[in-house]
């Protein structure tokens, strides 16, 4: 209501000031009419054309200075046409092709001497080997092992319990010594053993060598047909090279081998000049055109002005045509703003009583509707719409989010706390996405290499040496395989045998790990346990460390202890030595003292050989118990001479 009662009242100062202004163009119209004896009517088409007039005045000045300044040189002109430009074109992309060409051969053909002098290598370094097959003809016999298989049986035993107590890389120990047992117990069965003939390993190696040289010759062919391909793109690059100097020559150009591109954009070049001379031809002809059309314009313009020519000065056409210009602006502007002034005036007198009309009809509307929704005021009314606004602009963007998000992505939405977290795992997607990609780019490199192998292997004679060497291999797999189920039977057998020691003396050579440790360590550590395939050393303080935890020199104590233990508690089952080879040389005085009393409770029981390069070890040890192993590699000495 109040921006009606504020447009009424603008509407009349306006309709007060148009009417000022209608008054004074009015009066200026009748005070500053100069030439008023003209018909403009007959001048505004001259006058419409006067920017034409100008643009002609400017191409004259412009096509007149280029005449004078511009001296062209016939003798560099030729008999040049664009389908020399294009025969050129395509004349220096075919050397330039063939050029490259001729690299890409120089290259391979320089990769082919390097393949052919390994070849050659390897076909002396195996025609070698063949001579040295050739020169042995005896006949090896497999050992006979007799006594080794007790030895293998206790050795078995032992690695398992240290595996499973200490840690699983001794079960390799125990394959091993398995390994060995099946062996002397199969050579103690067949004592006749394998016999290897000579004569086989010579066919093969001969059978190779064969293959290598064929390779050989197969490299020297391709070599020769990369020189005769090289020869031919030779000639073809002269021929093209001559016709190249045949258009140089005519058009008055250098040529150079290296620097085909820049005789061409010189080609190019020497005919945009031969262009440009015809064009200067058709623009002074254009010039005189354009004065005839100049002089034609100008005297008919000073005709339809002859009533006013005392007023005129024909002399400076464009002051005159700019005061013409002038004069008929505002001759209009003046009219046409009196017509306007009027217009505006009753237009203004027509809103003023539209707007007071619809002024009383909205005071009455809008006091029925701040009665309707219980407001005092105006402001009140509006601060609500506003509110009611903000309430369904929410309501509407939140049906749009809700139809834009699916169930499945409302469930996977909630596994991340914040948009950080989305953000960051979208970021470890990308990271993977291009991981795959570069590991799918691999595969297909390697998919192309492998292809290209198959295809050189199915030429020629590789192919059925391949062949025939895979069903030799098929067959050797097949021995192996049965080897391997005799190999998995021992292995589950030995396994049972684990687990059965494991559940009737690990408890004891723990107990008996632990008082080793006790005494080594003086109490500090008093308990082994062993628990998830793990060793668990417990403190005086109850403190449990992990075997890895441990310092270097109680690690050692603990292998140690444990060790001596599995001796102990195997006593009765099986009694071989005890060898040690210098094991305490990480050990300090304290610790020494204390192993070496321990070997003296345990020589009781069992033998014990200790090697040691330390001569301070005598002391732990009675002097007839001692022998110095350097006199008896003197007396051997001797003995020899």
């Amino acid at each position: 209501m109040k921006a009606l009662v504020t447009e009424r009242e603008q509407l009349e100062n306006e309709a007060y000031k148009l009417e000022l202004s209608l008054n004074h163009v009015l009066r200026q119209m009748v005070e500053s009419n100069q030439f008023e004896g003209l018909e403009w009517d007959e001048i505004e088409p001259y006058l419409a054309d006067w920017s034409l007039f100008q643009e002609r005045e400017r191409r004259l000045t412009a096509l007149g200075t280029e005449a004078i300044n511009e001296q062209l040189s016939r003798q560099i002109i030729t008999d040049l046409t664009e389908a020399n430009l294009a025969e050129v074109t395509q004349l220096v992309q075919k050397y330039e092709r063939l050029q490259w060409q001729l690299q890409q051969k120089q290259q391979e053909s320089q990769s082919l001497l390097a393949k052919i002098e390994r070849q050659q290598l390897n076909c002396d370094e195996i025609e070698e080997k063949l001579q040295d097959e050739s020169d042995q003809t005896d006949v090896t016999k497999a050992p006979l092992i007799g006594r080794g298989v007790y030895v293998s049986v206790g050795a078995i035993i032992v690695s398992v319990l240290l595996a499973t107590v200490i840690h699983p890389l001794f079960y390799l120990m125990a394959l091993g010594a398995l390994i060995l047992l099946f062996k002397s117990y199969s050579s103690y069965r067949t004592k006749p053993g394998k016999l290897v003939e000579s004569s086989s390993t010579h066919t093969e190696w001969e059978k190779i060598w064969q293959q290598q040289c064929a390779v050989l010759d197969e490299l020297q062919f391709v070599k020769s047909e990369h020189d005769r391909t090289n020869e031919g793109l030779l000639e073809q690059s002269e021929v093209i090279w001559q016709s190249l100097a045949c258009y140089a020559q005519q058009a008055k150009l250098s040529l150079s081998p290296t620097e085909t591109d820049v005789f061409l954009i010189a080609f190019n070049k020497r005919l945009n000049e031969q262009r440009h001379w015809h064009q200067k031809q058709a623009e002074q002809k254009q010039m005189t055109e354009l004065i005839m059309a100049q002089n034609q314009w100008l005297n008919g313009l000073q005709q339809v002005t002859a009533a006013v020519k005392d007023e005129l000065d024909w002399a400076n056409v464009p002051a005159t045509l700019d005061r013409l210009l002038t004069e008929q602006k505002a001759y209009h502007h003046q009219t046409e703003a009196a017509i306007n002034a009027r217009q505006e005036k009753e237009q203004l007198l027509n809103n003023k009583t539209r707007v007071e009309a619809t002024l009383v009809r909205n005071e009455e509307k809008q006091a029925a509707l701040l009665a309707e929704v219980n407001v005092p005021d105006i402001a009140a009314f509006y601060q609500k719409a506003e509110q009611k606004r903000q309430a369904e602009t929410i309501k509407t963007r939140l049906m749009v989010l809700q139809m834009q998000v699916s169930n499945n992505e409302r469930k996977a939405l909630r596994q991340f706390a914040s948009k950080t977290a989305i953000l960051k795992a979208l970021a470890n997607l990308k990271e993977q996405r291009l991981t795959i990609q570069k590991e799918r780019q691999i595969a297909q490199k390697n998919l192309l290499e492998l292809n290209h192998q198959i295809q050189l292997l199915t030429k020629g004679e590789v192919f059925a040496d391949i062949a025939h060497e895979y069903f030799l291999l098929k067959a050797e797999v097949a021995n192996l395989s049965q080897e391997w189920m005799r190999y998995k039977t021992a292995q589950t057998i030995v396994n049972e045998m684990v687990e059965r020691l494991q559940a009737e003396r690990l408890p004891r050579v723990l107990k008996k790990a632990s008082e080793f440790l006790s005494y080594l360590t003086e109490g500090r550590y008093y308990r082994i346990d062993f628990f998830a395939d793990e060793l668990l050393v417990q403190r005086q303080d109850n403190f449990q460390f992990k075997g890895e935890e441990l310092s270097q020199g109680t690690k050692e104590q603990l292998y140690l202890s444990i060790r001596f233990a599995f001796i102990e508690v195997l006593e009765s089952a099986i009694s071989l030595p005890i060898i040690i080879d210098d094991s305490f040389v990480n050990f300090d005085k304290r610790r020494t003292d204390l192993i070496m009393k321990l070997l003296d409770r345990i020589k009781d029981k069992q033998q014990i050989i200790y090697f040691t390069c330390h001569a301070y070890m005598k002391d732990y040890l009675p002097a007839e118990q001692c022998l110095d192993l350097t006199t008896y590699r003197q007396n051997d000495t001797e003995s020899e001479y």
